[in-house]
């Protein structure tokens, strides 16, 4: 278990430092990373999970996030 949290952590960190790159031309959707590389994308969440599942990958094992439309706005 371990294990598992210390690599999904390394893909949240890859995901971080190459978020512009990632989200060209993923804004709006989710996406899952697993080993620094996206295994599946989907503007529904719901979609990605079956799209996982058609993958034989368990979700508990990716880094699951998404990408923030151009037009959002966070206000703190």
């Amino acid at each position: 278990m371990e294990a598992q949290i210390s690599k999904i952590g390394a893909d949240m960190e890859w995901f971080t430092n190459n978020y512009r790159e990632i989200a060209e031309g993923r804004r709006g959707k989710y996406v899952a990373i697993r080993d620094k590389k996206i295994v599946a994308e989907s503007e529904n969440f719901d979609d990605l999970l079956r799209i996982l599942a058609e993958l034989k990958i368990d979700p508990c094992t990716v880094f699951i996030d998404s990408i923030a439309p151009r037009s959002f706005a966070c206000i703190l």
